[in-house]
């Protein structure tokens, strides 16, 4: 069993102090805050990186062929696809 001493925080106590910024404050929690500027190129690398929204009514009509039993795979189409992309 290990005792703390009044000078001694417990394992299981947050320290009280802070540590201080980039800007030489301390941010709530000891976590230090960084003030990032990110460049208009930068934003529109992101843009055109995220990920595009589905086609709701697209995914609406696969959906209902597919319940139904009428959805048909183009193989033709798939081959030429996978083709393209490898050469």
């Amino acid at each position: 069993m290990k005792i703390q001493g009044p000078h001694r925080p417990s394992p299981i106590q947050k320290p009280e102090h802070t540590k201080p910024t980039a800007t030489g404050h301390a941010a709530p929690g000891g976590a230090p805050s960084v003030q990032v500027n990110v460049s208009s190129q930068a934003r529109q690398l992101a843009e055109a990186r995220a990920p595009e929204q589905p086609d709701e009514a697209r995914v609406a009509r696969l959906t209902d062929a597919i319940r139904n039993g009428t959805f048909t795979v183009d193989v033709d189409r798939i081959a030429d696809a996978m083709l393209s992309e490898e050469l």
